[in-house]
């Protein structure tokens, strides 16, 4: 899908962005000694003669999910988050700050559009080098996941500068199958030169629609044979199946000082970084083959005005890159837009993000059709969307009033089909939020788990249990539009005079497919004397038996309220034979030198 059909020639870019861009700057020279935007070899190829391309170099790596691994504390504080979504699944990623000053890779998912979230996963490093990330920083994740819901993120490490490390996630929900990866990239050869990377830095990922994998970043580049060093310039990891991957990396690159990476890869691979304060970098491959190099656009600053903070999307033939513009003490979002892959460009201001109210830190993304923006503004998060660069919805605020931002670059990020996630502070601390608008739920074919009236009380089977009501027998029905995944049925019990509700037990449903019914037997007793007897004292201060379907909201239904169902408690059902229990739990209960403990040997030698 174009936004926009008409795009301008690359002879008359220069003057358009100085009309569109920058409309509210009075100071404007055509072709004189200063120029507002300039604009540096768009579309060009770099020298093949200093393009290196080196294959062969094979993924390394090892599950992460098993006794050993770490689960972070509270005293831990959350940062940069990244997230990546596929149909219900979600991966979170981001870092956190341990007790020791440390840093770590948080991961965390959701099976059910976000609604709720696993406990957070820490991975520890790989075994065989001893666990170093226990000791080490691991910092600024970046995460993707391809249509078939595998995810792979990227980080920085402090272990060893020379080694790529990668967490995969062939399936997002089955954290038993999260593995840790790297790639040795300290001495890479192309038969003929020997190269050694280092220091790598601002690394990025994305994986494109028939699942190829484009990793950028920035790094140092020794070269052994000559005993030469390039620092600070860019490198890309390609690979076709995601296990073997090319390095690339031009030996004569004019750029320095690079940063703030981000990724996009669909039918062509597009990649920007910050240049230091000079500018703006894009290095792009039009059909998202790197074999012939890459093409560069280069934007830099002027007298006026600096650019930075970029963010990149690709989708189909279309490419938007959105950064800062700052000039005056103030920073507008603007944005390139080109619709043949580069060929080309639109340059534009987005008119909500360039006011007077200094917006910053913008993210692009593509969802449900449309053009998606975030960005900074008086320390809240807005989003604002497109389609067709023309018309932009007003900017909706998503953080909550007494909330603010974490002001650094990437605080928020945008998942590839819905969803946002950025950080802020909360009465003094760091969180991480998750905000999506509901539209993903509400066009998705939910279940609706309601429990019908009908009820029945059953006698166990057990001899202890003979002639007691220990089994509650209740039909669940799916009456929702969708299928509905495995869930939990809880039971729970409310006593007199107390607000909490007291857990009884808890039992599984496999799942249930769009209009199923399915009866559930629910144990209200273990068969033990010792359940029992805790049984008879509770049940003789119980008002109500309590039943949930799926208590802990991991099911996402049309409706939420029909969850519930409250039956009245009679004892003399429930234990027949032993309706003087209640009538010397009811009498002793109000003794204040009496314990649980007591009652409950009194009422055991009783039984005896």
């Amino acid at each position: 899908m174009d936004l926009l059909k008409p795009v301008i020639s690359i002879s008359i870019l220069t003057i358009l962005l100085l009309s569109i861009i920058s409309p509210h700057h009075n100071l404007i020279f055509f072709g004189g000694e200063r120029e507002l935007y300039n604009v540096h070899d768009i579309g060009q190829k770099m020298n093949k003669n200093t393009f290196k391309i080196i294959k062969g170099i094979e993924k390394e790596g090892e599950t992460i999910v098993n006794s050993d691994s770490l689960f972070s504390s509270r005293d831990t504080v959350p940062r940069s988050p990244d997230i990546g979504t596929c149909g219900k699944n979600l991966i979170m990623v981001y870092e956190i700050t341990t007790k020791d000053h440390t840093a770590d890779i948080a991961v965390q998912f959701s099976g059910n559009y976000g609604k709720s979230w696993s406990n957070i996963i820490v991975p520890r490093g790989p075994a065989v080098f001893g666990y170093p990330f226990e000791k080490t920083n691991q910092t600024k994740p970046s995460v993707s996941v391809d249509k078939d819901g595998h995810a792979i993120c990227v980080f920085e490490s402090d272990d060893n500068r020379s080694r790529l490390y990668m967490l995969e996630f062939p399936d997002i929900a089955n954290p038993w199958r999260y593995r840790l990866s790297w790639l040795n990239l300290y001495t890479i050869t192309n038969n003929i030169l020997t190269y050694r990377i280092k220091n790598l830095h601002d690394l990025s990922v994305d994986i494109s629609s028939d699942s190829r994998v484009i990793i950028a970043g920035v790094c140092d580049i020794l070269n052994v044979s000559s005993n030469s060093e390039l620092h600070d310039v860019p490198i890309i990891l390609y690979s076709e199946d995601g296990n073997t991957f090319m390095a690339l990396f031009d030996e004569d690159i004019p750029y320095r000082g690079l940063r703030n990476t981000t990724v996009s890869f669909d039918k062509g691979a597009f990649i920007t970084y910050q240049m230091d304060d000079s500018g703006i970098l894009c290095l792009y491959f039009p059909d998202g083959k790197p074999d012939d190099g890459w093409r560069d656009l280069e934007i830099e600053n002027t007298d006026y005005t600096s650019y930075r903070n970029p963010s990149v999307c690709t989708w189909g033939d279309n490419v938007t890159i959105v950064f800062e513009s700052f000039s005056y003490n103030n920073s507008d979002i603007v944005y390139l837009y080109s619709n043949d892959l580069g060929n080309s460009w639109l340059p534009g201001n987005v008119e909500v993000a360039s006011t007077s109210m200094n917006e910053r830190y913008p993210c692009v993304a593509f969802q449900r059709n449309r053009l998606i923006i975030s960005f900074e503004k008086k320390h809240s998060l807005y989003i604002t969307a497109t389609v067709d660069l023309e018309t932009w919805s007003d900017p909706e605020k998503i953080n909550r009033d007494d909330k603010i931002l974490y002001p650094y670059f990437g605080f928020s990020r945008f998942g590839e089909e819905y969803g946002i996630v950025w950080d802020c502070i909360e009465k003094g601390k760091q969180v991480i939020r998750f905000y999506d608008d509901g539209e993903t739920i509400r066009n998705y074919n939910c279940a609706d788990l309601r429990i019908l009236d009908n009820f029945t009380f059953k006698n166990g089977r057990n001899g202890i249990l003979e002639g007691i009501k220990s089994v509650l027998s209740i039909e669940i029905e799916n009456a929702g539009a969708g299928d509905a995944d495995s869930f939990m049925v809880g039971v729970y019990l409310k006593c007199r005079n107390k607000s909490r509700l007291i857990p009884i037990s808890v039992s599984s449903i496999d799942g249930l497919r769009k209009g199923e019914r399915i009866a559930a037997k629910l144990s209200l007793i273990r068969p033990n004397l010792k359940d029992l007897i805790e049984k008879l004292i509770l049940f003789a201060n119980a008002d109500s038996i309590v039943i949930k379907v799926d208590p802990d909201n991991s099911i996402i239904e049309e409706n939420e309220s029909n969850n519930e169902m409250s039956i009245k408690v009679m004892y003399e059902t429930l234990f027949p034979n032993f309706v003087w229990i209640k009538e010397l739990v009811s009498k002793m209960t109000g003794s204040e030198d009496l314990k649980t403990k007591d009652l409950e040997k009194l009422v055991s030698n009783m039984i005896d």
